[in-house]
C-alpha cells in the first residue's frame, strides 16, 4: 500500500514541509512525548506559566524534534508514530473534559440536594 505521505529525493527523509507541520501529540502529551523522544527539556512543562509556552513550542517544533531523536528510519515511520501520539493526545483531552463535566454535574447535584434540606 503506497503512502500519501510525500518524501523528498533522499528516499525516506522528511521534507521541510513535513517537519514544519503542527504536532498535536507533542502539544497535548508534552512531557510524556518528550521523554519518549529523548527531549528532556519537555519536563519544563511542569513549571507553571513556562509549561504552557513550552507545550505550544513542542507543538510547532515536535516533528523536527522527533526526527532528530533518531528513533525513525523513514519519514513514513515517523508520521505513523506521530499520528498515534496525536490520537492518544486527543483521547486524553476528551476524557479529561468528560470527567470534568461529570464532576461538575455530580458536585452540583450534591450541593443542590444539601441546600434543599
Amino acid at each position: 500500500m503506497e503512502s500519501n505521505y510525500p518524501r523528498d529525493n533522499m528516499g525516506g527523509q522528511p521534507t521541510e514541509a513535513e517537519l514544519k507541520q503542527f504536532n498535536w501529540g507533542a502539544l497535548l502529551l508534552n512531557w510524556i512525548w518528550g521523554l519518549n523522544h529523548k527531549h528532556y527539556m519537555a519536563l519544563l512543562c511542569f513549571i507553571p506559566c513556562v509549561g504552557l509556552i513550552y507545550a505550544i513550542y513542542l507543538g510547532f517544533k515536535g516533528n523536527e524534534i522527533a526526527w532528530q531523536s533518531g528513533r525513525f528510519s523513514s519519514a513514513e515511520e515517523m508520521h505513523k508514530c506521530q499520528v498515534i501520539w496525536a490520537k492518544w493526545g486527543v483521547g486524553v483531552l476528551v476524557a479529561a473534559i468528560v470527567l470534568n463535566i461529570l464532576q461538575v454535574v455530580v458536585l452540583g447535584a450534591a450541593v443542590a440536594s444539601g441546600a434543599a434540606r
